[in-house]
């Protein structure tokens, strides 16, 4: 007790224990800065896929094809591999619309081709009804790929869909991913027949 006493009433007392305070503090933030520092590492280090230039348009007079165009990108680090590709409907009703019925104008090549069904809620992208599954995608740091779909439709139907994207990070391949888009819409206008015959029924 004495001990105390005259620590605290030396002048010296109280410098000591500045010094030790500031000593702990120190110590404490030479602990505390590495492991944020490494934490923010390991955050900037981790793989994000994320879609972009997201662009839809509705299929033009005497043609039954629309068109989606997106890109993919990872915009974090190590490496992201897309493990398929999903187009998801969200819900789809006739359509209102009343399609030219001259010839239709070609259609253009693109990447991939959905045609969509009222009766279907789900589409693989880009699976092909030809030949063997298309090998997984990889994306490395900052790259992008670029994606155009030609959308068709079974007859004269509106959609609401969204893209899922489903990847992992070959850092932790055991941790799945998913990356979707906001909804988006198509309209697929009918022919004369089709506007005729659900008019015809009860």
């Amino acid at each position: 007790m004495l001990q105390i006493s005259e620590f605290i009433t030396d002048k010296s007392g109280p410098i000591a224990a500045t010094v030790v305070v500031l000593g702990l503090v120190a110590t404490s933030l030479g602990i505390v800065r590495p492991m944020l520092q490494r934490r923010r590492e390991a955050h900037a280090g981790r793989a994000r896929l994320v879609f972009s230039d997201l662009r839809i348009s509705a299929p033009p007079p005497h043609s039954e094809a629309g068109e989606l165009r997106f890109q993919l990108m990872n915009s974090g680090g190590g490496k992201a591999v897309l493990r398929s590709l999903r187009l998801v409907v969200l819900s789809s009703r006739p359509s209102e619309s009343l399609r030219m019925v001259e010839a239709a104008a070609p259609i253009p090549e693109h990447s991939h081709k959905v045609r969509l069904d009222p009766h279907i809620p789900a589409y693989d992208v880009r699976d092909s009804i030809f030949g063997p599954p298309p090998a997984p995608l990889s994306f490395v740091r900052d790259e992008v790929e670029s994606f155009v779909v030609e959308l068709s439709s079974a007859g004269g139907w509106w959609y609401r869909f969204r893209l899922v994207a489903d990847w992992y990070a070959t850092s932790r391949p055991n941790e799945p991913q998913s990356t979707e888009t906001a909804e988006l819409e198509i309209d697929f206008p009918a022919s004369p027949a089709e506007l005729l015959a659900r008019e015809g029924q009860p």
